[in-house]
């Protein structure tokens, strides 16, 4: 037995990637946990994300005054005058309203469920209140979900009617009528 444990490496090699740390980090309103091989607090990939995460909630935040989104809705400043990142924001709201306005127009969804979609927090938060019961609400969430997982569909289909766009399209008419899933 004693020959055995001299065989035993000590200090393995991967000793270092498997040694953990785990920091809470309080932004956005809520704490973000972190569980990180300690490589990422020396190699400062934790605070790189920590950093990230921060600039998001200053940018983004709608509940912020000082954020990049409230004083564009505010209109204290244009686009121009926001992070770049703002634009590209802009404009994939504006690619969700241009890939969905046919599905409105074939009332596969509605007016205000596209407002929601590809609108601002003031257009979900109007969707969400339209509702007057649990059921109701959980059901608009659910159409909600369906939607996008047809915009997902049509975008990657290019705009074609394929097997697939055609049943993300028959799940929101499905979920709308309250028919429960046949799996």
């Amino acid at each position: 037995m004693a020959a055995s444990s001299l065989n035993k490496d000590p200090f393995p090699s991967d000793t270092a990637f498997s040694a953990r740390v785990r920091h809470a980090e309080p932004v956005m309103g809520t704490v973000v946990s972190f569980d990180v091989p300690v490589a990422a607090r020396h190699d400062g990939s934790l605070d790189d994300a920590i950093r990230w995460l921060h600039w998001v909630d200053r940018v983004f935040s709608p509940f912020r005054r000082e954020s990049d989104v409230s004083l564009l809705a505010g209109g204290e400043v244009t686009v121009d005058g926001c992070a770049p990142e703002m634009a590209e924001v802009i404009e994939a709201c504006a690619f969700v309203r241009d890939v969905m306005a046919p599905e409105q127009a074939r009332n596969v969804i509605t007016p205000v469920e596209l407002d929601a979609m590809a609108g601002n927090r003031k257009a979900r938060k109007a969707y969400r209140k339209a509702s007057r019961n649990r059921g109701e609400c959980r059901r608009a969430r659910y159409i909600l979900n369906a939607a996008y997982a047809l915009a997902d569909e049509l975008a990657a289909a290019r705009g074609a009617d394929t097997d697939r766009v055609r049943f993300a399209r028959s799940e929101v008419a499905r979920i709308r009528a309250g028919i429960p899933s046949p799996w």
